[in-house]
């Protein structure tokens, strides 16, 4: 079904929204805790988006400023899924000339409202902390199930994908649900009609602007993400200087470890789907497809658009990779981003991470992703 331009301040797709409707509330194959999953999501994403919608009003009358906001050249770290993209993220974010998103930002992409959340945190720590302790209390029962996977926190350093998550084109939103379908198609945007993609570069590009006027910041953006395979074409439309720094894991491990994520889920909205189930499979082939693409954006960008890390190399060396890096962006590493590096990662070493998982135990074999992946294995000399 072709998609109409929406002239809404923020582009919501409806369409995969009717696909999702469609086969979640079947009345052929109920399955009434995954319908009260998507009821609950839907509503939850209502309320926010016409909290955002006022906001966003408000701003073009109080803060008309964000406008002429210019984030620079963005640097995007990208990678297929479970490939080090936190970590780096994390290391880089440690450079005051950089400006990231949290992600609460991504959520709430107003002026107005994150300058209102300023004026609460402010007054909280006048009145011993009320509202953080709250906070913390609802951050503990939304986040629990991530724990010992990957540490969210509505003011911690995240990725963009709350922006598209109020899209309603996120493949991340569909997968907590395993709509395999929409989340794929959902997944890559740049292959949806070109007026949805102009539509959804100018709300990406104005979202960043009005973050930045809110924070007041000259940074340049430095952001995430995993789920940018599919939307790559339509980010360099909102930022056509943008330049991305590209992470590669073996697929061996980087599948499984995505798969294993969103089990997590799924535990909780569909508790009797079996690990090795078809959902697992196609969700593993959500990862391929990205390795894919993400594959051949290394010869269409060109080196002087995209570098590529491994991930063992971030690994074993990070201060090394970093400089690499930063010498591919032509920046210095000064002394003070290196000193803050080695003590995050003095802490760091103190974590050990709890997630654990196997190509099997999700019906997925080395001989089908070697298959499948076989450009990416040679190209990186993986063992098959």
């Amino acid at each position: 079904m072709a998609r109409p331009a929406e002239r809404d301040p923020i582009f919501v797709d409806q369409t995969t929204l009717r696909a999702v409707a469609k086969t979640t509330l079947s009345i052929t194959q109920p399955d009434l805790r995954r319908i009260g999953w998507a009821l609950g999501l839907f509503a939850a994403h209502r309320m926010v988006y016409a909290g955002v919608r006022m906001g966003r009003a408000l701003d073009d009358v109080l803060f008309p400023g964000y406008r002429d906001r210019d984030p620079g050249e963005p640097i995007f770290i990208v990678a297929a899924p479970r490939s080090g993209t936190t970590f780096l993220h994390r290391l880089m974010s440690l450079d005051d000339d950089f400006a990231h998103f949290k992600l609460y930002h991504t959520i709430l992409p107003s002026v107005s409202i994150i300058r209102l959340i300023h004026g609460l945190e402010r007054l909280d720590k006048r009145v011993g902390g009320p509202l953080r302790w709250a906070l913390d209390k609802l951050e503990g029962l939304a986040f629990d199930g991530w724990d010992g996977i990957h540490q969210l926190g509505f003011s911690r350093p995240e990725e963009d994908e709350g922006l598209f998550v109020l899209t309603l084109l996120s493949p991340g939103l569909y997968l907590l649900l395993h709509e395999l379908d929409a989340a794929h198609e959902a997944g890559f945007v740049d292959t949806l009609p070109a007026p949805v993609r102009e539509r959804l570069a100018r709300y990406y590009r104005d979202s960043v602007q009005r973050i930045f006027e809110a924070e007041q910041s000259d940074g340049q953006l430095l952001d995430k993400s995993v789920l940018m395979a599919g939307r790559l074409e339509t980010m360099r439309t909102a930022f056509p200087q943008a330049r991305f720094v590209h992470l590669v894991r073996h697929p061996y491990k980087s599948i499984p470890s995505f798969v294993s994520m969103f089990r997590a889920a799924w535990a909780a909205v569909s508790p009797s789907l079996p690990e090795d189930g078809a959902p697992s499979r196609r969700l593993a082939m959500l990862a391929i497809d990205y390795y894919k693409r993400m594959h051949r954006a290394r010869s269409e960008l060109g080196p002087g658009k995209m570098t590529t890390i491994r991930f063992d190399d971030l690994v074993s060396a990070p201060e090394a990779t970093l400089e690499r890096i930063y010498a591919w962006l032509d920046r210095p590493l000064t002394d003070d981003v290196r000193r803050r590096v080695r003590e995050e990662l003095a802490r760091a070493d103190k974590h050990t991470s709890s997630h654990s998982y196997s190509l099997e135990q999700y019906g997925l074999s080395k001989g089908f992703i070697a298959h499948e992946l076989r450009e990416v294995f040679d190209t990186y000399g993986f063992e098959p």
